[in-house]
Formats: C-alpha cells, structure tokens, sequence
C-alpha cells in the first residue's frame, strides 16, 4: 500500500514528529511512485450495483469521492 500522508502528513493530520525527516533520495522516490501510479491508472468506471474484486498486494488503488444513499 502506498500513501504519502502518512509520511508527509496533511491537513491537521500532522506529521509524527518521531519520524526523521524524508531524505531528498526518499521525496523523490515518492513522487516516482505516485507520478506512475497517476499515469498508468485505469478508471473503472463502476454503477450502481457493481462488484470490484483485487488484490491489495497485486496493485496499488485508490477511490474518488462517493455518496452512500440509501435505498
């Protein structure tokens, strides 16, 4: 799983101050990571109803923004 927040906080989600700061080799090597991540995504495009089977470990993934209605 990759998520950036955790190792650059955001919002009021500060930072843990326990943690060493990143070293310029591992900003770098998260900006690789998320600049592919963005470029090779695939949308699923999913409605209503819809299923979505994966594998954690097999890829990375994230979600936009949803409404959960009911009914």
């Amino acid at each position: 799983m990759f998520s950036r927040r955790g190792l650059t906080g955001y919002g009021t989600h500060k930072r843990n101050p326990d943690l060493p700061p990143l070293t310029e080799a591992q900003a770098e090597a998260t900006d690789a990571v998320e600049f592919l991540a963005q470029r090779f995504s695939l949308g699923m495009g999913l409605q209503r109803g819809d299923i979505q089977y994966g594998n954690n470990i097999g890829f990375l993934h994230g979600r936009d923004g949803f409404r959960d209605e009911k009914g």
